[in-house]
C-alpha cells in the first residue's frame, strides 16, 4: 500500500492498494506484475451564490476519483541476500474514474442537484526507491519500505466532469510523492530469493 501527500485532497492524501507477484530474482533483476487501485477524495467546497457572509453555505461541491491499473515493474535490487536497495520503475495501464456532485441547501439538508460520473483510459509511470529486507528470520517473508513519485493521471477523467454552469473547474493535478510499504510472501524460498 502507498499513501501520497497532495494539498488538493481532503486530509492532504490519497492512497493506492496493490496486489501482485515478483516473478523471479536473477542477479539484480526482480520483475513484478500486479494490479493497483488508487483512490482519493477532494476537499468539499462550499459555494456562495451571492456575496455575503454565510454560516451555512447554500451549495456544496464534492469530487473524488479512483483508478484501476495493471502494473509491470522491472525492479532492480542491489545488496546482500537479506537486505537490498531496490529501484522500481513501474508502468501502469488501466482506467481512471471520476465522480462529481453538486448539492444545494433545501431547508435544513443538502439535496443533490447534479451528479456526474466519467471515466478515461490512463497509462503512466511511477518510480520507487526503497529498502528491502527480511521481515522475520525466515526466508518466506520480506518487506520493502519506499518513496514513490507517481504520475497517476486522475485528471484524464476529472477534466471530463462538466460543472461549468456553476463556475466550477474540475481540473486537478495528481502527480505527487508518497511513501509505501510492501509485504512479500514466498511459499517456495530458495537461497537466492
Amino acid at each position: 500500500m502507498e499513501l501520497f501527500r497532495h494539498t488538493e485532497f481532503e486530509d492532504n492524501s490519497f492512497g493506492n492498494l496493490n496486489m501482485g507477484s515478483q516473478l523471479y530474482h536473477w542477479k539484480i533483476f526482480a520483475p513484478e506484475v500486479g494490479f493497483s487501485r488508487y483512490g482519493g477524495t477532494f476537499r468539499e467546497r462550499g459555494i456562495a451564490n451571492e456575496p455575503g457572509v454565510y454560516f451555512i453555505t447554500p451549495a456544496m461541491f464534492h469530487m473524488n476519483f479512483n483508478a484501476n491499473v495493471f502494473t509491470f515493474t522491472p525492479k532492480m535490487k542491489l545488496g546482500k541476500q537479506d537486505a537490498f536497495l531496490s529501484f522500481s520503475p513501474t508502468y501502469n495501464i488501466g482506467t481512471a474514474n471520476a465522480n462529481g456532485a453538486y448539492y444545494v441547501l433545501d431547508g435544513k439538508q443538502y439535496v443533490l442537484e447534479k451528479g456526474q460520473k466519467k471515466s478515461s483510459p490512463v497509462s503512466f509511470w511511477s518510480f520507487s526507491l526503497g529498502v528491502e529486507g527480511l521481515a522475520i528470520q525466515e526466508e518466506k517473508y520480506w518487506f520493502t519500505i519506499f518513496l514513490t513519485y507517481s504520475n497517476v493521471d486522475a485528471n484524464a477523467a476529472l477534466s471530463k466532469l462538466d460543472f461549468s454552469e456553476y463556475d466550477i473547474s474540475t481540473n486537478n493535478t495528481t502527480s505527487t510523492i508518497g511513501i509505501g510499504i510492501r509485504l512479500y510472501y514466498n511459499p517456495f524460498p530458495v537461497k537466492d530469493d
